[in-house]
């Protein structure tokens, strides 16, 4: 039995949600990333794909030929970017999401967006003018400028006052 098995949102939420809100140690981002893995593939099974999984990649041959790859953003567990590459239409792209946005709807709309290739926009993305190629997601840009704004605080406060 697979670690997502049920597939239910609490059980993928759980799995996402369970490392801390910030970098984790390689060791246990590695096992949530092959967790979270496990769960995208069962999810893809279920919706007619046969994945063959290779680490963190994904093969599958139906529909378009595509390999997808599933990793954190800057080793942060808040952010996962999608990695895909169509290989018949050399597309290849990447989707970043926030953690919270990581549920079973999530690994549909994905199913459907491999599944349909250029025909259906997720619309988690189709605010970005760059997606299909590279998007974040609303709530995971927010999230990553709200960081980026506090990571810049901290680095004025730790920097020394100018000599008068």
């Amino acid at each position: 039995m697979s670690a997502c098995s049920n597939n239910t949102p609490e059980a993928l939420l759980e799995v996402v949600q369970a490392s801390p809100t910030s970098q984790a140690s390689v060791r246990d981002l590695l096992k949530l990333q092959n967790r979270l893995m496990t769960c995208v593939a069962d999810g893809l099974r279920r919706a007619g794909f046969k994945p063959r999984r290779a680490g963190c990649m994904l093969h599958m041959k139906q529909h378009h030929p595509v390999t997808i790859w599933l990793t954190s953003y800057a080793l942060d567990t808040r952010w996962w970017r999608v990695t895909y590459r169509f290989e018949r239409i050399s597309r290849r792209g990447e989707l970043t999401l926030h953690r919270d946005e990581f549920t079973p709807q999530t690994i549909a709309d994905l199913a459907k967006f491999l599944r349909e290739a250029a025909a259906w926009s997720w619309p988690l993305f189709t605010h970005c003018h760059d997606y299909p190629h590279y998007a974040w997601s609303r709530m995971a840009a927010e999230s990553y400028a709200q960081c980026r704004l506090e990571r810049e605080s901290w680095m004025d406060l730790e920097k020394p006052e100018a000599a008068e």
